[in-house]
């Protein structure tokens, strides 16, 4: 695994490049927050591949796992989408804390 870190003008961090990385979310992700709600937003060509496995990896290390789908493409990056990925998070009860 090769660690890259980023610094950007709001903050400093770090981007992680290897393999079996996916697999391993959970376990870095409560390395760093506690868990609680994570949400997964992808979109329709992304999620099929990634999404189940994403989701497993965070339910392993204790995440309650909401997912969201967005249609691909540029047309969906619009207002209506954002209020619909927004709608369905607070539905699924994700909090400020969440991740």
């Amino acid at each position: 695994m090769i660690s890259i870190e980023v610094n950007a003008p709001s903050k400093k961090y770090k981007v992680y490049i290897g393999a079996g990385l996916l697999d391993r979310a959970g376990e870095m992700a409560a390395e760093l927050i506690p868990a609680g709600t994570a949400a997964i937003v992808s979109d329709s060509n992304v999620a099929p591949l990634y999404m189940q496995r994403l989701a497993q990896s965070l339910d392993k290390f204790g995440f309650k796992t909401l997912t969201h789908v967005i249609p691909a493409g540029e047309e969906s990056k619009n207002p209506a989408e954002l209020l619909k990925l927004l709608d369905h998070m607070a539905d699924g009860g994700l909090y400020r804390k969440d991740a």
